[in-house]
């Protein structure tokens, strides 16, 4: 029954198929979207490089008061500056860690708590 549907009865053979000729591709898709194709190609090698934004601004910082031994501000800085995160944003989470309790500062040395 199927088979009479076709034109000739015949079925097509898979490996004959141009599967990159069938349809739109990715830049087409995304520009049709509204998205820019070259921001994404940009998001995504900068994702497959691994760059160190994968841990917060929050855990980098921890991660230098664990890792430092005697880790004073500047050092903190300096290692969490090291890993992308900027000066100012480094002193507020200090700042903020001390407020909440998590950090201590004392003699100019934080230590985790």
């Amino acid at each position: 029954m199927l088979a009479e549907r076709a034109d000739d009865g015949e079925l097509i053979d898979p490996d004959e198929v141009d599967v990159e000729g069938v349809g739109m591709d990715d830049v087409e898709y995304l520009s049709a979207s509204g998205v820019d194709p070259d921001a994404v190609s940009a998001a995504g090698e900068r994702s497959e490089r691994g760059n160190r934004s994968s841990r917060s601004r929050k855990q980098t910082v921890l991660d230098g008061l664990t890792e430092l031994d005697t880790p004073t501000e500047a050092d903190i800085v300096e290692y969490a500056t090291a890993a992308g995160v900027p000066e100012p944003a480094v002193e507020r989470m200090l700042e903020k860690l001390r407020r909440a309790g998590e950090v201590t500062r004392t003699d100019g040395v934080y230590r985790r708590l």
